[in-house]
């Protein structure tokens, strides 16, 4: 039976009116008030005659004594502190992945209820597979030369906390050996299958791909068959423009699922030459076509490294702009900047104000978009503090455990979007959010967070340490968070 709800505020006005079924949850009641009522002023919180509701999370309303024909609510607002908590350990250093040898990235999909990330692994040839030549090794067999790699893709909005469990959710994607000299990436996640970038071998570098693209395709997980989404040589447009030297470096999906590709032209040699190309696409999945009707030359549009995610803070919610970020050496404040979708390529430096956080031993290399606000999160790394303190003989672990306290913190500028674009975030300050305990890699170059970005799905800020953890920090309580003491 349906019941009238009403949601007051404790003076009696009236906030919100709906209806629902006596047989749905309370949980769905709850969700429908906090996605309408959150606002600066905190998250609303429900009261039934003036006591607290913390019911299981399959109660009814009718298993709560809400019946027909009308629920009466109040509304009051809290400010809980914003907290970052550990969802699980990946295990992925089961799966080939190692904190100084592999590079995490995520990887952009058009599916907004995944979050993917990525990273590459090598094997001989011999052992026919990864656990194959791991076996070999095992049994002290030693395989000359790595002369396959392949790319493990994993989507960590589901509960993947065993290696087992990795093994059998891991999507694999292997390239054959001609072009495996050159490294394709996975560009992006298109239904199911992996965008991989397949260049020329006119290059000489084996760490990054080289040559021109010749092609973009899509491979299915655990199979070498591919399917030719793009050919350059058949990209009359492309061709005539960039005189077949285009090289297609990264793919960017934006908040409302548009897909933006990066590349440079390439030199005699097959490197990429000073300056970006930022194209649109157009994306058929039915047909199996890709296109890049408009593109536009751009100064600098985030890392050439097709193995760094590291630079990609994110979107605004719509979609019109691009935010990246660029570090500096030493302690030198961060470079951000935006990339207009509007007027494709149009890019405006981002003034923030000065730094006042840095500590010795300190360094601040990421910084993620909140695409709803387009509030900028700063996570502050300070693990080499930590691991200068530390003997030979401790474990990573063992020195994060014995001082026993934080490894990061996260800082929150405001955006005031009032502001023309360039100095929306000049006046703000750095405000702090929490600290996180988060494991570092006590090697030279020390660090805690190895990957960091927001999650569309679970609106939260997901952070990997060097410890293969993965924590999330709810933006729903840091957006209107008051900032901690220092």
């Amino acid at each position: 039976m349906e019941i009238e709800i009403e949601i007051r505020a404790i003076s009696g006005e009236l906030e919100m009116s709906f209806t629902m079924l006596d047989t749905e949850h309370f949980r769905d009641l709850q969700q429908r008030v906090i996605q309408q009522l959150t606002s600066e002023r905190g998250l609303p919180r429900l009261l039934l005659e003036g006591q607290a509701l913390e019911p299981p999370a399959r109660s009814s309303l009718k298993s709560l004594g809400i019946l027909p024909p009308k629920g009466v609510f109040q509304l009051i607002r809290v400010r809980p502190p914003a907290e970052c908590v550990c969802s699980y350990h990946a295990a992925i250093g089961q799966e080939g992945y190692h904190v100084h040898d592999s590079f995490l990235r995520q990887v952009p999909s058009v599916d907004p209820k995944a979050f993917y990330i990525c990273w590459r692994r090598s094997f001989s040839e011999k052992g026919g597979s990864f656990h194959g030549h791991i076996n070999l090794i095992r049994n002290k067999v030693y395989p000359t030369g790595c002369s396959l790699r392949e790319e493990v893709v994993l989507n960590t909005t589901r509960t993947v906390a065993t290696a087992h469990q990795i093994k059998d959710q891991a999507m694999l994607f292997r390239m054959e050996a001609d072009y495996l000299q050159r490294g394709p990436a996975t560009l992006a996640l298109l239904g199911g299958k992996a965008l991989m970038n397949v260049v020329s071998s006119s290059g000489t570098s084996h760490l990054r791909a080289s040559g021109p693209t010749v092609e973009l395709v899509l491979v299915q997980p655990g199979q070498s068959e591919r399917q030719v989404m793009w050919r350059h040589a058949e990209d009359e447009k492309l061709m005539a423009a960039f005189e077949g030297r285009l090289q297609m470096q990264k793919f960017y999906v934006t908040e409302d699922q548009r897909t933006y590709a990066v590349g440079s032209r390439t030199n005699h040699n097959g490197g990429p030459m000073a300056g970006r190309v930022i194209l649109r696409c157009d994306l058929d999945l039915e047909w199996g076509r890709l296109s890049f009707p408009e593109w536009a030359d751009v100064e600098k549009c985030g890392p050439l490294s097709e193995s760094s995610s590291g630079g990609f803070a994110g979107s605004d919610k719509e979609g019109k702009r691009l935010y990246f970020f660029e570090e500096h050496s030493g302690y030198e404040q961060l470079t951000i900047y935006s990339i207009s979708t509007e007027t494709l390529g149009e890019r405006v430096e981002v003034l923030l104000p000065k730094f006042d956080f840095e500590k010795e031993n300190g360094d601040t290399k990421w910084v993620v978009l909140d695409p709803k606000t387009e509030d900028l999160y700063f996570l502050h790394d300070f693990a080499l503090q930590y691991a200068s303190l530390a003997t030979d003989d401790d474990s990573d672990a063992e020195v994060t455990e014995a001082l026993g306290g934080p490894t990061c913190s996260v800082y929150r500028v405001r955006c005031n979007p009032d502001a023309e674009l360039g100095r929306r975030y000049e006046s703000s300050s750095y405000d702090l959010i929490c600290h996180v305990c988060l494991e570092i890699d006590g090697f030279s170059d020390s660090f805690s967070v190895a990957l960091a970005a927001y999650d569309s799905d679970q609106d939260c800020l997901v952070i990997f340490d060097a410890g293969e953890q993965l924590w999330r920090l709810p933006l729903r309580e840091a957006r209107w968070q008051d900032p901690l003491e220092e």
